[in-house]
């Protein structure tokens, strides 16, 4: 990769919220060529955003709970 491709390939991932180390092993895959690991580790790093947002859907769903049984005025 040029040096161009590498800040724009390391600011995209920064910005997936990919940490440094990260970011330096998937550029080097990159840089090798070694595109099937990069993907692996991609989606892998894709699943990990994904649980924890539906952790967090989880939580606002159990909130929406209590503050609608709240205003319904039953017991909680």
């Amino acid at each position: 990769m040029t040096e161009q491709e590498t800040q724009r390939t390391t600011q995209v991932l920064t910005d997936a919220g990919c940490g440094l180390e990260l970011t330096a092993r998937l550029c080097a895959l990159i840089g090798q060529n070694k595109r099937k690991e990069a993907l692996r580790l991609l989606a892998a790093h894709r699943q990990t955003l994904l649980d924890r947002c539906h952790d967090e859907q989880r939580k606002i769903d159990c909130l929406d709970y209590l503050v609608f049984q709240m205003e319904q005025g039953k017991p909680l």
